[in-house]
């Protein structure tokens, strides 16, 4: 620029004009000649656009989750322990899938060479676990996206090989299946219910909780049901049946309780074996 740029003039006196001075090359001006110049930073950069199937968002960052949903990612690495390989979670998916722990905890009450359905599988984190402890999973969703997830999540975990995928209705599925054990952790209605003081199995659950107990059992009578923490427990022992019993369990994560596990079937005790139980334990 010319207000950079030397000129020559007249100095007082007799003294004769000087001589230029030479302007120092380029290179030496430079602060970082000889050594790598620090990376400037791209202004502007977009921010990579998040993976989708069908239209829906399965692949979610901090900057890209919605945020009513940050909580959850905050807590993704309790979802699931494999999360930083590529685990695929659809909206919905974030609030309703089962903490990794708790998953594990259910499926190795049920280890062993036996069939389980997962009537509504979501993205897959009891179906997960259910593979590794047991011979084989029948996974059922009505969704195509979650069970996408599912699918994808499962080889992750590498249990692919044992898991049948069915995309259907587990209430137009129910009378063609057999198996073993059933898992049942449908629908909730959302993040909802826990301004409820209690959860109503017949008014507040998809499709009524009962109705979804009952097709169960016409499969086996070994049936798992996974529940708000809110449940009305008397509406849980009550689907056992008459003269029959169920096991309540509740679920807690770093002390807080987050879920009801309730357990029905031919290998839990009837109320006259659980009172004996319990008379010989007081003794």
């Amino acid at each position: 620029m010319a207000d950079q740029q030397q000129s020559s003039r007249c100095p007082a006196g007799n003294e004769s004009p000087s001589t230029p001075k030479k302007r120092k090359s380029p290179t030496t001006l430079d602060p970082y000649h000889g050594f790598d110049q620090p990376k400037k930073k791209k202004r502007g950069s977009k921010t990579q656009p998040p993976t989708t199937y069908h239209g829906e968002i399965v692949s979610y960052t901090q900057k890209t989750m919605p945020r009513d949903l940050i909580k959850y990612y905050r807590q993704r690495h309790s979802y699931f322990s494999k999360y930083n390989k590529g685990i695929l979670m659809d909206r919905e998916g974030w609030f309703s899938v089962t903490p990794e722990s708790i998953a594990e905890h259910i499926a190795q009450r049920c280890r062993g060479d036996v069939v389980v359905i997962d009537a509504f599988c979501g993205c897959g984190g009891n179906t997960i676990q259910f593979a590794l402890a047991c011979k084989q999973v029948i996974a059922i969703d009505i969704d195509p996206v979650k069970l996408h997830c599912a699918r994808h999540n499962a080889k992750i975990y590498g249990v692919e090989d044992r898991i049948e995928f069915i995309q259907g209705s587990f209430f137009d599925l129910a009378p063609y299946l057999k198996a073993d054990i059933v898992f049942l952790s449908p629908p909730w209605g959302g993040p909802a219910y826990l301004h409820e003081d209690m959860y109503d199995l017949k008014t507040m659950m998809p499709g009524n909780g009962k109705k979804i107990f009952k097709l169960a059992q016409q499969i086996t009578r070994n049936v798992i049901m996974f529940m708000p923490r809110n449940t009305d427990p008397n509406q849980l022992a009550l689907l056992a049946g008459k003269g029959q019993c169920c096991e309540i369990e509740r679920n807690y994560l770093a002390g807080n309780l987050k879920a009801l596990t309730v357990y029905y079937g031919d290998n839990l005790p009837n109320w006259q074996a659980l009172d004996e139980l319990m008379a010989e334990e007081q003794e």
